[in-house]
């Protein structure tokens, strides 16, 4: 079984990709298939790893409580615009708290998408 990523090429790039894999003509121009070489992520080769990772899950723990205080300011802030009637007061701290969650997800998902994309599991 042939494990190949196809590349999509025009015929102006064909003459600067002639050495790489095989070549299979296609309707639309050439595809290139680039073979796998079959490297696989061995996070247990370095003896820090496991360190890294619980460094990196110490800072996902700051990164989480900086997020839950700032999302409670960010809250009081636009109660406080609201109550005031202060429409600018509420809009700059309606986008505080959408980019702190935007935020936190992020933070939240990436060990997740680094399991996804890598397999490996950093929790």
């Amino acid at each position: 079984m042939l494990n190949a990523l196809a590349v999509k090429v025009d015929a102006a790039q064909h003459a600067a990709h002639t050495t790489l894999g095989n070549q299979v003509s296609g309707a639309r121009g050439d595809v290139i298939l680039a073979e796998d070489p079959g490297i696989k992520s061995n996070p247990s080769y370095w003896p820090f790893m496991d360190d890294l990772k619980d460094m990196v899950g110490g800072a996902l723990s700051v990164v989480f409580v900086v997020a839950v205080a700032a999302i409670l300011g960010a809250a009081a802030i636009l109660m406080i615009g609201k109550l005031s009637s202060s429409s600018e007061l509420s809009r700059r701290s309606t986008t505080i708290l959408v980019a702190i969650l935007i935020f936190a997800t992020i933070a939240g998902s990436a060990s997740a998408a680094v399991g996804f994309f890598t397999d490996i599991k950093l929790f």
